[in-house]
């Protein structure tokens, strides 16, 4: 017999993630186990997962986990979960992240009331913290109720959504893969297929803050160490996004695809200038070579036209090393939030496990 189907899956991505991923599972709320389970992919961990999360499994019977037999990275891990669930929607929760519990038995009791009107994608709000201390928040929902959108154009948002903020409908979003396996970085793959695709958005209200991103765990894969390290990866994933074909119907209303691959770029730019173990030439070399491979996507891609129609990137492709100060401007501004400082302030509790008192605006 079948069993029976979930309103939602939440799938936990797992590499390495003994110290955090209780602390994940902790936030959600098992007094609603009959309406979501828990998808744990243990991606050929070199300690297995299974035994630190023994006590769960054996209180909760919907939590489930499955061990890879070969590293496939998140975009594997991903979609192993998403083929595995027997629900009607999908959230991904990374394992060194939370969800705000509260705001969880909300959410889990929207999208049971709106089961029947096949809403491809939801979006919640992202509050971002540095280690225990509220750092800001990723606000996309300004209403105080469900406003339903075909595409994102129709609804102005000052903040770029990231994987974070996305619930799928299953069977919508298993027509986006598959993903570049033993890649980092494929959500921002995902989220650009995907929004392409869908025709159906509802976004949830202001105070649906569900996700709480986590930064500075160490070797995430946003710090900069790390980023430095997977940068011909982290190209490959923009270049993947440039092959995207863009349905004709979209090509003019879709503004946020070009939204979305600007800030990659953005960020590209930056840990290229920020690697200081290679000296200027070389980093002028790297980010020449990579803006003569955006060129080859000119006239074969909308989005990239689009992108060179825009001044911002004249600026990045004449960009050199002596105009640090303007970058570190330009990365605060994006909607990336100050991601060069941010990193930086991650690095320094790192090495000096000191206290940093943010004073930022929330």
């Amino acid at each position: 017999m079948e069993p029976t189907k979930k309103i939602l899956s939440v799938i936990i991505p797992a590499y390495n993630s003994h110290a955090f991923i209780k602390n994940a599972l902790e936030t959600l709320d098992y007094k609603y186990s009959d309406l979501f389970d828990v998808i744990i992919i243990d991606d050929l961990s070199p300690i297995p997962l299974e035994p630190e999360i023994r006590d769960y499994l054996a209180q909760h019977n919907n939590i489930s986990i499955h061990r890879h037999e070969q590293n496939l990275n998140w975009g594997g891990a991903v979609e192993t979960g998403f083929k595995l669930a027997n629900s009607l929607y999908v959230k991904i929760l990374d394992s060194d992240d939370q969800f705000d519990t509260e705001t969880f038995v909300k959410y889990i009791l929207v999208l049971k009331n709106y089961a029947e009107k096949d809403i491809d994608i939801f979006i919640t709000n992202t509050s971002c913290y540095l280690g225990d201390e509220f750092w800001f928040s990723k606000k996309i929902g300004k209403k105080n109720n469900i406003i339903k959108i075909t595409n994102f154009d129709e609804y102005h948002i000052s903040t770029l959504p990231t994987m974070h903020s996305f619930t799928f409908r299953k069977d919508f979003v298993i027509n986006c893969f598959p993903l570049l396996y033993n890649t980092p970085y494929t959500d921002n793959i995902l989220i650009f297929r995907a929004i392409e695709a869908s025709n159906n958005i509802a976004i949830m209200p202001s105070d649906f803050y569900l996700y709480k991103y986590i930064w500075g765990v160490h070797e995430q894969s946003m710090s900069l160490p790390v980023l430095i390290k997977n940068l011909e990866k982290l190209q490959t994933v923009i270049l993947e996004m440039c092959n995207q074909k863009i349905k004709q119907e979209n090509r003019k209303r879709n503004v946020i695809l070009v939204k979305l691959l600007k800030e990659i770029i953005y960020l590209y730019h930056a840990v290229i200038f920020l690697n200081n173990g290679q000296p200027v030439l070389k980093k002028l070399r790297i980010k020449n070579a990579f803006n003569n491979k955006l060129k080859k996507h000119y006239k074969k891609n909308y989005i990239v036209k689009k992108l060179y129609h825009r001044k911002w990137f004249f600026f990045l492709r004449n960009f050199n090393v002596y105009q640090l100060d303007i970058l570190h401007k330009i990365a605060f501004y994006a909607s990336a939030k100050g991601f060069l400082g941010l990193i930086k302030k991650c690095e320094k509790i790192r090495k000096n496990d000191e206290k940093i008192v943010l004073n930022t605006d929330k």
